[in-house]
């Protein structure tokens, strides 16, 4: 199953070029995180939970936390540290 596809299950409502955008958007941000030119097969799973959190931020960019009638949310900056981690097996040193 591809990352899109993966996707479309988490998020039935996402539009088809909506779901591919994310995830192309998502692979370039990996491997510039991770200074890597391909993205190895098993870091897919990574990939999907990356696009789930940039789909959940839409709509949200650039907002840290808002309260109406009593209630309130707040936002993570970045990925969450789990996520982090996991993405250090993929790191790549940048060599000068």
């Amino acid at each position: 199953m591809s990352a899109t596809d993966k996707l479309k299950a988490y998020i039935p409502e996402i539009q088809n070029a909506t779901a591919a955008a994310i995830i192309e958007d998502t692979e370039q941000a990996f491997k510039e995180l991770c200074n890597v030119e391909a993205i190895p097969d098993e870091a897919s799973s990574l990939i999907v939970e990356m696009a789930v959190i940039r789909y959940n931020r839409l709509g949200s960019e650039g907002l840290a936390s808002q309260g109406y009638s009593g209630a309130s949310e707040s936002f993570i900056n970045g990925l969450p540290d789990d996520l982090l981690r996991r993405l250090g097996k993929y790191r790549r040193l940048k060599t000068l």
